[in-house]
């Protein structure tokens, strides 16, 4: 029997699926991707078909996506086999097909019985699934494709869709069909806007559908301390909406008194409330220590609802909730609900004290000329405090008054009123807010054994990203977390006696342990060379490339003190060793080490380290090289090495 030749097997090919795109031979016969050079695989095309449509009072968003890959290595080839196609739970993916087209243009379907579906994670009011597949034959050269339809529940009129635009693969072409709204009870307009992206003017298609398309979107891939992923990746956002003809000034202005209404009908303040909150703040003399006493009122009495690690008894059926007076009653309410508590409480003390809506660091970043309130999209309460705004989250588990979460620091702030709302941006909280304290008493012996007990102290930020984790945690599984941090820095270490202090409050975070480390400084003869920053030697760099592609955000300010005291082994005296002097780095950060050793062989040493000074954790691609370098002397420091040399006179072991 002949072979077939390739074009003739195409064609074949195209006649037995007429219902997939026909494959074009110069894709088929491709060896290097056309988008960036040394790409394992790269998308050929990816097209979405999504529509809303509404039925009843309810909107229904369909997608049909399809993606057709090219592989060009083993490497694509392993990352490829298996695909997986992420949702979330009030989502479904329906109507998975996919080929395999081999370098000789023989064709392998894909098995429906291929398709299975696993969790991925699952958290408060939310559960990710994923529906996976593995693609038959997939070889270096073939090329694969796969389209599967996603739809959501139904549920009421969205104004605002995310269209992604980027992959972790290069795209040669990013194609969308879209078909809005359109009902005489929905009298908006849709429009888009783009962000790291340039796309094609919308062109209108037969069936009610808009088309638009982008080429060559090059691959997305994390970098470490980068902005929000939607900051960098290319995507659209779609929204209805009414012709604004304002200037931007004037309709955050408007926003803000609408906001300011919103929030005024649900607030009610009854005699009760008002004798709670005067018994509150008995003994506080000024605005800010009424303010910080109510905060603290707030936080210790009222349960948030919507936060399951917190302590506490569960409320599983909450009743309805309609003011500030049915939330104080209950003693419990959502984040939101919690707020205006405070706020109502506030108020009647006489203070200050306004709703603020704000934008959060991994949604997006706020553009004033954007006149839509869609990147406002968590609220805070805001009390004037000697003619200044101070913002807090009442229904903050962890963080203090005057302290945001690390999302929602240097970000800007709508600050309602009925009268003259305020556009502001919120402050990063100083390296003193956000502190690790360690101590440690240690103890060498002359074969380089260190032992001792060990100490740390989480505030601000370092501590709220740990108490939750904890919480979710047996003592067991707690003491275990520990042992095991302190092992991946020290191989083999023995650490005993754990004591995790943990409330849930904005109290520390306390932990401490004793330890030993065989091995913990280097013997060579009657020499022990000992890196003496027992809590920052040997880490791994935090920036590793030569360079990167976007700009560098920290999460928070943040700061270290280290108080250590290593008694030397009996007979042993610093032979070389000096303090290395003090960092400066141009008021972003500063470091300083002292060390000093008494007649007695004891050692001192004492680390102090503060990143973000004055707010500065957000630094511009072109600053990357000098921020690199300034962590690389920290790390240079913090592995600084002393000698310690048995003395002649007094013998000992060789």
């Amino acid at each position: 029997m002949k072979r077939l030749t390739l074009g003739l097997l195409l064609f074949t090919m195209s006649a037995m699926a007429a219902d997939w795109p026909p494959v074009n031979p110069a894709d088929l016969a491709a060896k290097t991707p056309r988008v960036e050079p040394d790409a394992d695989a790269e998308a050929l095309l990816w097209d979405v078909r999504t529509s809303h449509e509404i039925h009843g009072p309810d909107v229904e968003m369909r997608e049909e996506h399809y993606i057709r890959i090219k592989i060009f290595n083993d490497r694509g080839r392993e990352r490829f086999t298996t695909i997986d196609l992420e949702y979330a739970d009030h989502e479904h993916i329906s109507d998975i097909s996919g080929r395999t087209i081999r370098p000789n243009g023989e064709i392998v379907e894909l098995k429906k019985d291929a398709v299975y579906e696993r969790v991925i994670a699952k958290g408060v009011n939310l559960k990710v699934k994923v529906k996976s597949f593995a693609m038959p034959a997939v070889e270096a050269g073939s090329i694969i494709e796969y389209r599967w339809r996603k739809g959501d529940d139904p549920t009421r009129i969205r104004a605002h869709y995310r269209l992604d635009f980027q992959r972790d693969i290069p795209v040669q072409e990013v194609r969308y069909h879209i078909k809005p709204l359109v009902s005489q009870y929905f009298p908006y307009d849709m429009r888009s806007i783009n962000f790291s992206l340039k796309t094609e003017p919308f062109t209108k298609e037969a069936d009610g559908y808009y088309t638009t398309s982008a080429k060559n979107i090059p691959s997305f891939k994390d970098e470490p301390d980068m902005p929000s992923r939607a900051d960098v990746r290319a995507w659209m956002l779609l929204y209805y909406t009414e012709n604004q003809k304002t200037q931007p000034d004037k309709y955050w202005e408007a926003l803000g008194r609408k906001n300011y209404d919103n929030y005024k009908r649900e607030t009610k303040i009854t005699d009760e409330m008002r004798a709670a909150a005067a018994d509150a703040v008995k003994g506080a003399t000024t605005d800010d220590a009424k303010a910080r006493a109510l905060y603290d009122y707030v936080r210790k009495n009222f349960k948030d609802t919507g936060d399951s690690d917190s302590e506490g008894p569960r409320i599983e059926k909450p009743k309805e909730i309609y003011n500030t007076s049915d939330t104080f009653k209950q003693k419990a309410g959502n984040g939101y609900q919690i707020i205006l508590l405070y706020l109502a409480l506030a108020e009647s003390q006489g203070l200050e004290a306004r709703l603020a809506r704000m934008t959060s660091r991994n949604f997006g970043a706020f553009n004033k000329n954007f006149l839509d309130p869609y990147f406002l999209i968590t609220e805070d309460a805001a009390v004037k405090i000697n003619g200044e705004w101070k913002f807090c989250d009442p229904s903050s588990r962890h963080l203090p008054f005057g302290m945001l979460s690390w999302a929602e620091e240097g970000q800007v702030a709508l600050i309602s009123d009925s009268k003259q709302p305020l556009l502001m941006m919120t402050p990063v909280a100083a390296p003193a807010e956000s502190m690790i304290r360690r101590q440690a008493t240690l103890k060498l012996n002359e074969e380089g054994v260190l032992e001792g007990d060990v100490s740390t102290e989480y505030t601000g930020h370092t501590m709220a990203a740990r108490k939750p984790r904890y919480r979710r945690e047996s003592p067991a599984e707690r003491e275990e977390s520990v042992r095991k941090e302190v092992k991946a820095r020290f191989a083999g270490a023995d650490v005993t006696n754990i004591k995790i202090e943990s409330s849930d409050d904005p109290s520390p975070l306390k932990i401490s342990y004793h330890v030993k480390i065989d091995g913990y400084a280097e013997r060579t003869g009657k020499r022990l060379f000992l890196k003496v920053s027992f809590f920052s030697r040997d880490r791994k760099p935090r920036f590793t490339t030569s360079d990167r592609k976007y700009p560098i955000l920290l999460e928070y300010a943040w700061g270290e003190k280290d108080d250590i005291t290593y008694q030397l082994p009996a007979g042993y005296s610093l032979e070389k060793g000096e303090s290395p002097q003090p960092m400066n780095a141009s008021g972003v950060a500063d470091y300083a080490v002292k060390m000093a050793i008494s007649k007695s062989g004891q050692l001192t040493f004492d680390r102090t380290m503060n990143f973000g000074l004055q707010g500065a954790i957000s630094f511009p691609l072109e600053s990357y090289g000098a921020l690199k370098k300034v962590f690389e002397r920290f790390q240079e420091t913090d592995d600084h090495t002393l000698i310690v040399k048995l003395d002649s006179t007094t013998g000992g072991a060789n």
